[in-house]
């Protein structure tokens, strides 16, 4: 972006010319540059100088609104011409838009046209949504739901507060990298690459000997690593890789606190950092260590565990789980129906042909669903339906459910 020539910016911002205004250099080049030595008056108050500065000034005019025109070139920067882009694009901004989220909802279509993809998608979407988790569950239906993959032995109980997991006493629940009867819940990451934080809310928990309960990052039953409440009272990380159970790795065991309790662990920069406390904003750093080379990170988890011999019981109620990924569009969360979902509700398998984006309204920031359902419909393959919304379960009396409109009636 340098311009070498009295206004360029040379190293940094200073400019190269005496830090003249653009105007000024102009008319410097023009009185002594530009002709011959002593033509024009050295003294700026001569009529002919006062001509000279006033075409020096239109010449400087022009130059301004050709670097404006070099930002008009490109939705994310276009101002006056912002409105052909909406034109050009069939972009409606909503009532009271910002230029900002004019530009938003601009640079969303054009995204558009690249593929189907739900990593496209996710990036074209970015911008009209601007979601800051990318899947947060409060537990706080009557049952749990089947975007969660469960597995092993016990039970689970979702009651409208909590999701209380239990394994079960004289049950094997064991999880030690050979037996995989632990009771776990898992959720996958958006994009297996992308750095990420996960935070588990646990609002009671209660460990017999050898068991263990918390949050871990999940590639499969020989290679996970977790943050957990042990059975001496402590918290904990612990780990299986290629089929090994080691619990405390580094020795860095703390007592645990009383519940409730925040557990977590960041993947950031090839480390795991694992981390405790009463408040999300201040939690203290119990341990971190390189991700094992082992662990692809597809899925994060939640579980309880007991261990032979007594296969005591052990049991842990969360109140709430969520996943925010390090890059920003990573977090617009697309919810699928998988086939074995549908077989369970025995849904027809059209259903695999209908996708849901969901923005959660409690998520900061503002977004324009409007503007968002008309690029999902230009990005959406054919025979499908990809439909944009705040409400991720259908609810008489949720607002996001929108039940008091048309022929439902008022919630």
């Amino acid at each position: 972006m340098a311009k070498f020539g009295g206004w360029s910016k040379f190293g940094g911002g200073s400019r190269y010319g005496g830090r003249d205004s653009w105007w000024h250099s102009c008319y410097r080049q023009l009185k002594g540059i530009l002709v011959t030595a002593g033509f024009w008056s050295d003294d700026d108050e001569k009529l002919i100088n006062y001509i000279l500065r006033g075409e020096a000034q239109l010449v400087a005019h022009g130059h301004i609104f050709a670097e404006r025109l070099e930002a008009e070139m490109f939705p994310q920067g276009a101002d006056e011409a912002l409105a052909r882009w909406e034109r050009f694009l069939n972009v409606v901004p909503k009532d009271g838009a910002t230029i900002t989220e004019r530009r938003d909802a601009v640079v969303a279509r054009w995204r558009g046209g690249q593929g189907s993809s739900l990593p496209e998608i996710r990036r074209a979407l970015y911008p009209l949504l601007r979601p800051s988790t990318a899947w947060r569950d409060d537990f706080a239906d009557e049952s749990l739901s089947y975007r969660w993959t469960s597995s092993g032995n016990g039970t689970r109980t979702e009651s409208g507060s909590d999701l209380t997991m239990v394994a079960t006493a004289a049950v094997n629940c064991e999880l030690d990298g050979v037996t995989d009867n632990g009771n776990m819940i898992r959720r996958r990451v958006h994009d297996p690459n992308d750095d990420f934080t996960v935070t588990l809310d646990v609002m009671s928990v209660s460990i017999g000997g050898g068991g263990a309960a918390g949050v871990g990052i999940f590639g499969d039953f020989d290679n996970m690593i977790a943050i957990v409440f042990g059975d001496s009272s402590d918290i904990r990380v612990d780990q299986i890789i290629e089929g090994t159970l080691t619990e405390d790795v580094g020795s860095a065991a703390d007592a645990a606190p009383s519940a409730p309790e925040y557990l977590q662990i960041e993947k950031v920069a090839g480390e795991l950092v694992f981390r405790y406390g009463d408040d999300l904003t201040a939690l203290t750093e119990l341990h971190r260590l390189s991700t094992p080379r082992t662990i692809k990170t597809r899925e994060v988890c939640a579980y309880v565990r007991n261990t032979a011999p007594g296969l005591n019981a052990s049991s842990m109620a969360i109140d709430m789980m969520q996943l925010v990924h390090a890059t920003p569009h990573n977090n617009v969360e697309i919810i699928e129906r998988t086939a074995a979902a549908l077989d369970v509700r025995g849904a027809p398998y059209e259903d695999l042909l209908i996708a849901f984006v969901h923005r959660r309204p409690d998520d900061p920031g503002d977004y324009n669903l409007a503007e968002a359902q008309r690029l999902a419909d230009k990005a959406r393959q054919a025979h499908t339906l990809l439909l944009v919304g705040e409400s991720d379960v259908f609810k008489a009396g949720d607002p996001y459910s929108l039940c008091g409109r048309d022929i439902l009636g008022p919630s």
